[in-house]
């Protein structure tokens, strides 16, 4: 079972909708992970302050990931807009943002 899902993730992708598919597949596992981790974590310590404290430790990492990730994002994406709105494509832009953001 376990070589299989590392076969599987160490296969190449052709296609961006398998990238996509498997990007959001474990995006998915992660949140679910992530609340089974928040659940046990509160049925084990309970609710107070040794809880709250782990929960704020990863505030500020958190922090730093979106924003590098919203940083890296907007420098991918500004090309591809300058260079629609230098060419006064605005009906393609519109296209392209709708398409991004859907």
């Amino acid at each position: 079972m376990v070589s299989r899902l590392i076969a599987y993730i160490n296969k190449d992708t052709s296609t961006l909708n398998q990238a996509a598919f498997v990007l959001g597949f474990f995006s998915i596992l992660s949140q679910v992970l992530g609340l089974v981790r928040d659940r046990l974590l509160a049925s084990w310590i309970g609710p107070g302050e040794m809880l709250d404290v782990y929960y704020a430790a990863f505030k500020v990492p958190d922090l730093i990931n979106v924003l590098f990730a919203s940083l890296f994002s907007v420098t991918i994406l500004i090309p591809f807009i300058s260079e629609y709105a230098e060419k006064k494509r605005i009906d393609k832009l519109n296209e392209f943002l709708k398409n991004i953001f859907s």
